[in-house]
């Protein structure tokens, strides 16, 4: 929800300008919507999701949509997407919500990898296939030392991905 509302934010979606985020070390005010831009497009942790078609709406619209609510969407993609921005709209988006939502997805995303590493790992015939078994024991073994990683660190999430 945090990041549809980053998306949705009306700096993203009313200006084709160049913003940078005060996490690049430049005194300009944080923009929760080029942060979420940023990981979902990178890192693309909203695939599987609910709202991931959703999300690839509002990564895809244009700069010259000034009113949210117009972005090429479905119906149910729009009524959820007015849902979460009328129940969420007294909060603020700061930089921290934002990099909490982004570990959530992370976290997310690395319990599904292992998941599917898991049931890999369960095939018949694998027994067989030594090196596969190794390969897929040392992916689950790097898989859970990042699911054990308080920060969940982007380059961890990127061998592992």
């Amino acid at each position: 929800k945090i990041l549809v509302r980053a998306l949705a934010s009306s700096r993203q979606m009313q200006s084709g300008e160049h913003h940078v985020s005060a996490r690049d070390g430049v005194d300009e005010e944080f923009d929760p919507a080029r942060q979420a831009q940023f990981v979902l497009q990178n890192e693309a942790l909203h695939r599987g999701l609910a709202t991931e078609s959703l999300i690839d709406a509002l990564l895809s619209a244009s700069g010259e949509i000034a009113d949210v609510m117009q972005i090429p969407a479905s119906d149910t993609d729009r009524r959820t997407l007015a849902f979460i921005l009328l129940k969420e709209e007294n909060d603020e988006l700061t930089a921290e919500t934002v990099d909490s939502a982004v570990r959530a997805l992370r976290r997310i995303h690395l319990r599904r990898r292992l998941e599917e590493t898991q049931r890999q790992l369960k095939q018949p015939g694998l027994s067989d296939d030594k090196s596969r078994r190794r390969e897929l024991l040392a992916e689950i073994e790097r898989l859970y030392r990042a699911l054990r990683d308080p920060n969940l660190g982007e380059a961890e999430l990127r061998r592992t991905g």
